[in-house]
């Protein structure tokens, strides 16, 4: 198990692992309450099932939401801030946003300037309630994947040409050559780009730049002696301007600002 505070992760079972990455389970409790930081995304579709206390997104202009029960997040090219009011016990489902939805027809081209969604209308209140009254994280892992078996759509999936793409931007570490990904595509640059959006919910640059962030975040939030000339190369940036406004304009910070403080949260928030 990966441990952080109040945080681990467990696989997902051979036929879920198609759609989820892992399970994040987070416990807070008392002696954390009104923890704040930032949640920045990845480029995963997280479901997120929050059974005790309550969890709070700050907008850009102050104005607080109160998150419901169950929702979900996805892709977004930016950061989110977050407030926990603990004790907190949270399930999260992370998920490959191009299968999700596919699996759940959820396009998502309209939603661009959304860091979460509400998904009432394909996750009932019964598996919430389920899940809530379960506090065994294996079995509440069972629950969620006996719940996953029970859609059609799921059942001998088999990827397609946006899927692969999608793991591509992955596998490279956000590095790719999108012109090599959607001629490996076999679908003409017009289509590919509608298409991928409505399906992950950002172009495949946009994705990549997240992913390319996001690796290197976790990368520096554990290992802080690396020298930031030898990240700029990591990441493939241009230059360390570019690098810079990479990391401000999607984080919010200036790398020296946001590498030297205190990243725990970051790294709980975000599932690092």
């Amino acid at each position: 198990m990966d441990y952080t505070i109040g945080s681990y992760f467990l696989d997902a079972g051979k036929d879920a692992s198609v759609l989820v990455k892992k399970y994040n389970f987070l416990n807070l409790d008392e002696k954390y309450y009104l923890k704040k930081d930032k949640h920045i995304p990845d480029g995963s579709c997280c479901i997120v099932f929050n059974f005790c206390g309550q969890v709070i997104m700050t907008n850009p202009d102050g104005t607080e939401i109160n998150l419901p029960p169950f929702f979900l997040t996805i892709p977004y090219l930016g950061h989110v801030s977050i407030v926990t009011k603990s004790p907190i016990d949270s399930l999260i489902v992370i998920c490959k946003t191009s299968v999700f939805t596919r699996v759940f027809d959820f396009p998502l081209d309209n939603h661009e300037r959304d860091s979460y969604i509400s998904v009432n209308k394909i996750i009932p209140d019964s598996l919430w309630m389920e899940l809530k009254n379960e506090s065994c994280p294996k079995k509440r892992i069972g629950i969620f994947e006996s719940f996953l078996s029970s859609i059609h759509s799921m059942n001998g999936y088999k990827p397609d040409v946006i899927d692969i793409a999608y793991e591509n931007i992955y596998s490279s570490g956000g590095t790719a050559k999108i012109s090599s990904i959607v001629s490996e595509s076999g679908i003409n640059e017009r289509s590919f780009r509608k298409i991928f959006k409505k399906r992950v919910g950002l172009s495949a640059k946009s994705l990549s730049r997240l992913v390319r962030i996001c690796l290197l975040c976790k990368t520096l939030s554990e290992t802080r002696d690396i020298n930031l000339m030898d990240v700029v190369h990591m990441g493939n940036f241009f230059d360390q301007a570019h690098f810079d406004h990479e990391i401000k304009n999607i984080i919010g910070e200036t790398p020296n600002k946001f590498f030297k403080r205190d990243l725990e949260f970051v790294r709980v928030f975000s599932g690092f």
